[in-house]
């Protein structure tokens, strides 16, 4: 059934919403115009819309509460597939099905691959993919800035629409790649939050969950790969899918057809993972509490 706040919320009767169905729901056949139109989809059976975020999910090798998924793309998130009736999320995450037996617990950021971008006009960077090697020959939080990355507003954790992107610590030696360096370690910093809240709100597994990374600004960028791996503390598995989200639609496709039992079980090709060091995690863990106490001080007296 809908959740009964939600048609409140839309104005909305409940009766003016379509009927809920499952996932491996599927219908069938084209109205004449169309079918003259598309004759070899004439036949072929349709299954409901999915959000491109559950389906990077499935796409990537993380249909399951073992593997959690990493995805930096123009945004940025860490979901995990749960049984939605065993998890409360935190207020820092959301939780919505995948269908009626799965949930995607997760958080997102706002920013990601659009900082990038941005900063990439702004300060005449080349893209991430050339400008890695000049910021991995740079030193871990070696320039001295702390970025609140906010180009879009907050949303995971603290959800403030009126943030705004802060850069402190500039001063004439400041480079461009400097600046670049300090805006993925903000990027990662947040994301730690994110990985902080799903593992406490999944603190009866048994077993370290896989981290699977995958979107093209990860991808595209071993420094950030290595960024994350050590600011979380975790080793991460670069996806070798690079088209996870159509991927993830063509499984559950599979799935509802019952040529895939579970998609689960599919297995997901992956690049050697990237492991933390203990020295590089310290220098990370400092910068990310710098990181906090800006974003404090700001949310006291500026967004408020």
């Amino acid at each position: 059934a809908w959740d009964s706040e939600l048609p409140r919320v839309l104005g909305v009767q409940p009766e003016q919403l379509p009927p809920l169905g499952e996932l491996r729901d599927s219908v069938q056949g084209l109205v004449p115009e169309f079918a003259s139109r598309w004759p070899a989809l004439r036949d072929v059976p349709w299954f409901p819309a999915i959000g491109d975020g559950a389906a990077a999910n499935v796409g990537s090798g993380c249909a399951s509460e073992e593997n959690w998924a990493l995805t930096i793309g123009t945004s940025s998130a860490i979901r995990v597939v749960v049984s939605p009736d065993e998890v409360v999320p935190s207020t820092g995450l959301w939780l919505y099905l995948l269908d009626a037996r799965r949930g995607l617990l997760g958080g997102a950021l706002s920013e990601g691959g659009n900082l990038l971008a941005w900063l990439e006009a702004t300060i005449k960077l080349p893209p991430l993919i050339a400008a890695d090697p000049l910021i991995a020959a740079l030193s871990p939080d070696g320039h001295g800035l702390t970025i609140l990355p906010f180009i879009t507003g907050e949303r995971s954790p603290g959800w403030h629409t009126g943030a705004a992107m802060d850069i402190i610590g500039l001063n004439a030696h400041t480079t461009p790649a400097d600046i670049l360096r300090a805006s993925l370690e903000a990027i990662a910093y947040q994301l730690n939050m994110v990985y902080d809240e799903l593992l406490q709100s999944t603190a009866q597994r048994e077993i370290a969950p896989t981290l699977i990374g995958s979107g093209g600004a990860l991808l595209n960028s071993p420094t950030l790969q290595s960024i994350l791996a050590n600011t979380l503390d975790t080793p991460l598995y670069p996806s070798l899918e690079r088209e996870a989200s159509a991927r993830g639609v063509a499984l559950l496709a599979l799935e509802g057809l019952d040529i895939v039992s579970d998609v689960a079980q599919v297995p997901v090709k992956l690049e050697a993972p990237v492991l933390p060091e203990e020295r590089l995690h310290t220098i990370y863990q400092l910068g990310a509490e710098r990181q906090k106490k800006l974003y404090q001080v700001l949310l006291e007296n500026t967004w408020q």
